[in-house]
């Protein structure tokens, strides 16, 4: 019963757990971000009737003129590495030593205009889809670990109603101490006590 139950447990986490690694891309394109330089990375995707966004937030040391190439270096990297298809890069660069931040949108267009094309491998999902097989995957997952959080519930039950059974029997059970035959043979004696008499 305790194998079963871990086995459930198990399988709950597992569950939970797969959905953390849907958005590859995203975490491929946060680590190079890192990787040139750029601090308080996030990157995160979005999809309004049909139109999907890429938003790229960094934060950097540099002087307030050089964003404009600070945002071109983000966008090449967005656009090098994240493996979902988008209309749009916005990116929001902080420069947090000077209390300055820059946003600013770019359109596939222009991007493709800046870098050429992209390969082909990136743009086989697109972000509405990928958000789409997301949510019902995420739902799966949460099915699946709501059962199982019932089905251990149900083995908690069971285990507590049998360890409350077998208090109750040992409760039942004759003095400590004293045996069953030591009883019976205590009932002659009284008998001959009474002939006695």
């Amino acid at each position: 019963m305790k194998r079963l139950f871990f086995l459930v447990a198990a399988l709950a986490l597992a569950a939970t757990a797969t959905g953390c690694g849907e958005l590859t891309g995203i975490d491929r394109t946060e680590s190079a971000l890192r990787d040139a330089g750029f601090t308080g990375v996030t990157v995160t995707v979005s999809s309004a009737h049909g139109f999907d966004t890429v938003m790229a937030k960094v934060s950097v040391d540099a002087p307030p003129g050089a964003l404009a190439s600070v945002v071109d270096r983000v966008v090449g990297i967005v656009w090098r590495t994240i493996d979902l298809r988008f209309d749009e890069v916005i990116v929001v660069a902080r420069v947090p030593a000077r209390h300055v931040k820059t946003i600013q949108p770019l359109r596939r267009d222009a991007l493709e205009r800046l870098f050429g094309p992209r390969p082909a491998r990136l743009d086989r999902k697109s972000i509405g889809q990928q958000l789409a097989h997301t949510g019902r995957t995420l739902l799966v997952e949460l099915t699946i670990a709501g059962a199982a959080g019932l089905v251990a519930f149900a083995i908690v039950i069971v285990l507590l109603v049998r360890a409350i059974g077998s208090g109750t029997r040992a409760a039942q059970s004759p003095v400590a101490g004293q045996s069953p035959a030591a009883e019976h043979s205590a009932q002659p004696h009284q008998a001959r006590s009474r002939s006695q008499e």
